[in-house]
């Protein structure tokens, strides 16, 4: 679903809810996490997979809460025939539909 949306309204909203999403899971989990101000701070980064490792991912900002958008994984995440299709949303319609999880 992120491959759909694109622009820096949407990379903030995302973002946010991400970060609200974390920080009750890690009062949940009796963690303290960095303090909202010093995050705010934080510049949204775009970085392309290709040049992205898994461990610089975690060091450099999941390890601080830094928001970081990933760009090009759709060719990892979607398999060639979605892109056959007249749009992704279409492809994903065809092939989810109306199934429900749960």
């Amino acid at each position: 679903v992120a491959a759909l949306s694109e622009g820096p309204e949407w990379e903030l909203a995302a973002y946010e809810y991400e970060l609200e999403r974390l920080t009750r899971a890690a009062h949940a989990a009796n963690f303290t996490p960095p303090d909202r101000d010093a995050i705010a701070e934080y510049k949204i980064v775009k970085r392309d997979s290709s040049t992205l490792s898994l461990s610089e991912c975690h060091k450099e900002y999941v390890a601080h809460f830094a928001p970081l958008v990933i760009t090009g994984l759709e060719q990892v995440l979607l398999p060639p025939e979605a892109y056959a299709a007249p749009s992704i949303a279409e492809w994903l319609q065809e092939v989810v539909g109306n199934k429900r999880v749960g």
